[in-house]
């Protein structure tokens, strides 16, 4: 049976449990209750919605303070919608989307000690909040005598229950547990996460892909999310150099079901790729998607790849300025490595403009 089905079942199967136990005490309290209908209904409504955002915030400010604890720094936090944090080098609370999500920390190595055991503490932290709340919950639920209280916040306990075990178990690529288990798993698994976490801190701390040890860039054939990533790693490393062997290292990325963080960033790259090779059936059936992820300009890379495009479509001048802007970028950018990188790459660009 495929990942992605046992995944499905899974999620499903949890998310059945939680909604049946959920409406078995919405209908018991109703029936209790009946001649306050309205008052349980309302403090039913209100309490789903006020547990949704409560989860978030918890589960988000479990990760932040775990992190901070051990060592990484967080460069932004998004609560559903509610983004707080460092945006193009300048800090800004704004709207934006968070992929489904019910939230998503953005945690940054301070160092390159002990790094995957710092990201592994941070998962643990957001578990630990989480279950927290619900325990708060579940009490709430069995003691609690006040009736708003009891439908608002007792029983919407399932919904907590959910969205942790949904985090705890290690089928989900990029969620709390599938780190955890990873980390926990030991062996070859475990040295890949390691390895690319590792990677990650050093381009954090200005080295540059091409610059990192070949031995952190081995992914001993284990498939995974962190395997994937250094595959992505791997083709940075070589781009500058050999771009025929740095496309067939990304091309190895067949599924980005694989990744959960960096998704758009990995198909930017493939669409980067598309460009140069002239492979223009891929860059005319993802055209629309590719210029949406270009538009947001999150990293170096999207101007790169933007202003290949454009020069493909002989807009020049268009080019030189979207090239312009991200070298100007590269100087905020919190991954000092592949900015150093990147810049001089879209300054060589210019030169040959």
């Amino acid at each position: 049976m495929k990942k992605k089905t046992v995944n499905l079942i899974i999620n499903g199967l949890t998310a059945c449990l939680c909604i049946v136990l959920f409406a078995y005490l919405s209908v018991n309290l109703l029936t209790g209750y009946i001649s306050q209908a309205l008052k349980v209904i309302l403090s039913v409504i209100v309490g789903v919605l006020i547990t949704l955002a409560l989860n978030s915030i918890v589960h988000e400010l479990g990760h932040v303070l775990s992190g901070l604890l051990c060592g990484l720094k967080v460069n932004s936090v998004q609560f559903y919608f509610l983004f707080i944090g460092k945006d193009k080098g300048k800090f800004k609370v704004k709207i934006k989307s968070s992929g489904g999500e019910i939230g998503v920390t953005d945690l940054a190595p301070k160092s390159t000690q002990k790094v995957l055991e710092k990201y592994v503490i941070s998962a643990i932290g957001g578990l630990v909040a989480t279950l927290i709340l619900l325990i708060v919950q579940v009490l709430i639920c069995l003691l609690s005598k006040s009736l708003i209280l009891y439908a608002g916040l007792g029983i919407t306990f399932p919904i907590t229950a959910y969205i942790f075990l949904i985090n705890l178990f290690p089928n989900f690529a990029g969620n709390d547990g599938y780190l955890i288990y990873t980390y926990l798993q030991g062996g070859n698994p475990k040295r890949v996460c390691q390895n690319y976490y590792l990677a990650t801190a050093l381009l954090y701390q200005g080295v540059e892909p091409s610059e990192l040890e070949p031995s952190l860039l081995i992914d001993y054939g284990v498939e995974s999310e962190y395997s994937v990533g250094i595959r992505y790693l791997r083709y940075l490393a070589y781009l500058q150099s050999d771009e025929e062997t740095a496309i067939k290292e990304l091309r190895k990325i067949s599924d980005l079901s694989k990744f959960s963080t960096a998704r758009e960033e990995v198909f930017e790259e493939l669409y980067f790729s598309a460009l140069t090779i002239g492979d223009n059936k891929f860059v005319k059936a993802y055209e629309d998607y590719a210029l949406s992820i270009f538009s947001k300009q999150e990293r170096p890379q999207s101007f790169r790849a933007h202003a290949v495009y454009l020069i493909k479509n002989g807009e020049m001048d268009w080019a030189k300025l979207i090239l312009n802007s991200g070298v100007e970028f590269c100087e905020s950018y919190p991954v000092k490595g592949v900015a150093k990188s990147e810049k001089r790459y879209m300054q060589e660009i210019l030169n040959n403009l």
